[in-house]
């Protein structure tokens, strides 16, 4: 059984952490352990100390990216970042690991596909796949894309936040999904 809980999206933090047995994966951290902590705990759940095995950045902007060292710190949990993520502090400081979009990669018992989405900043989405069910989230998405279409269409549930974006969107064909 996946378990999600959506602790913050939005400009002023996003953060989701997705639960499989006694494995968890923090996608995004654009709010503090506090934060974190406070909004688990009115979900009925406990974010310290069992804390995360993995946190999984979209994307380098602040409300998804700003709170990494502090939540790296309070977990002790590795971070995974895409080519398109300055890791270079962080990595100076916590274990970093690389992922290619398009290639899935393992966190204990989490498979994680990254899909390119189209953005002011080179972003993902995932798909967190374990026990049998897949649980998809895409933030920022100024167009929908055929990747992105098939990525969350081979998921179980998907977390959608779409924003107004322009120059990510002009002439741009929506796919159906």
């Amino acid at each position: 059984m996946l378990r999600v809980f959506v602790l913050g999206s939005g400009s002023s933090g996003n953060a989701v952490l997705i639960e499989a047995g006694e494995s968890r994966v923090l996608i995004d951290a654009g709010i503090g352990p506090k934060s974190a902590a406070e909004r688990l705990e009115s979900l009925g759940s406990a974010f310290l100390p069992r804390g995360v095995d993995a946190i999984v950045p979209t994307h380098h902007h602040g409300d998804h990216f700003a709170q990494v060292e502090r939540l790296a710190r309070a977990t002790n949990a590795p971070v995974w970042v895409h080519p398109g993520i300055d890791a270079d502090r962080v990595r100076r400081k916590f274990k970093v690991h690389d992922y290619a979009p398009g290639r899935p990669f393992h966190v204990g018992p989490f498979e994680i596909l990254a899909e390119p989405v189209p953005h002011d900043a080179p972003q993902v989405a995932l798909r967190v796949a374990a026990a049998g069910r897949s649980f998809g989230i895409a933030t920022d998405v100024g167009r929908a894309t055929k990747g992105l279409a098939a990525l969350l269409g081979s998921c179980d549930a998907a977390m959608l936040e779409a924003n107004h974006c322009p120059s990510s969107s002009r002439g741009a064909p929506t796919p159906s999904i």
